[in-house]
């Protein structure tokens, strides 16, 4: 399946379409407004890539990295406790799926006619951008999880632990990159204010309303300006 990463890394060379994505509206639950950003683009090809080792596709909508996840599971789960979440820099990932373009535009045959041995290197070259050092022969590569947010992700605050157990990950590697400003909705606070009153006898002047005073909060949402990240994480089993 590294066919597909490959094949799509031929027909870019930069990042660019990660950071032209438009943000898309989430279905699920989760508290991220994001978009699945195209896996064409060198840097884009994250998505791809991860698939592409593992194999089928799966999803889900519970969280914003289940949401965009594209790979397999291999049970059997793993408890989230036993799970490492830790980060790498963009620049490598980056700097992995060039070297992986060019190795496929340098090659006379299709990715796959190539030799075991290519293959294999082909997944060395990705479990080192990973900066992953076990033996990758022992290391299968889940999936990965690739998407823009303005939303305030916090990699450390479980859910992405969660969500790799539950798939049978025990490492996730993730990254970030900030690609710009977008739209962000949040809800905010309006207050209306109105009078209620009741007709009253007044021997003068007759009936007549008396009114008083008062306000109404509603929550409404409000679309804003804020500060727009890449996300990727890569889903692996390991020794």
């Amino acid at each position: 399946m590294l066919t597909r990463l490959l094949s799509r890394i031929t027909t870019t060379q930069t990042d660019e379409a990660l950071l032209a994505a438009r943000p898309g509206r989430l279905g699920c639950t989760s508290k991220a407004a994001v978009s699945k950003a195209p896996a064409s683009r060198r840097s884009g090809a994250l998505l791809s890539l991860a698939a592409a080792v593992a194999g089928a596709s799966s999803g889900g909508c519970t969280t914003v990295w289940e949401r965009n996840f594209d790979g397999a599971a291999m049970p059997p789960p793993i408890s989230a406790a036993d799970v490492r979440v830790r980060e790498v820099p963009w620049e490598r990932i980056d700097a992995a799926l060039a070297e992986l373009r060019q190795r496929l535009i340098a090659s006379d045959v299709p990715y796959d006619e190539w030799t075991p041995e290519q293959k294999a290197a082909a997944k060395v070259t990705l479990l080192r951008g990973l900066q992953v050092t076990q033996d990758p022969a022992r290391v299968d590569v889940l999936g990965s999880s690739q998407f823009r947010s303005t939303d305030p992700l916090r990699p450390q605050d479980g859910e992405l632990a969660s969500f790799a157990g539950r798939i049978g990950a025990n490492l996730v590697v993730w990254s970030s990159r900030f690609v710009g400003k977008g739209d962000r909705v949040v809800t905010e606070p309006v207050t209306t204010f109105g009078s209620v009153g009741y007709p009253r006898w007044d021997p003068i002047s007759g009936d007549r309303w008396q009114a008083w005073g008062g306000t109404a909060t509603t929550w409404v949402p409000v679309v804003v300006l804020a500060d727009e990240y890449a996300w990727s994480a890569f889903f692996l089993r390991t020794p």
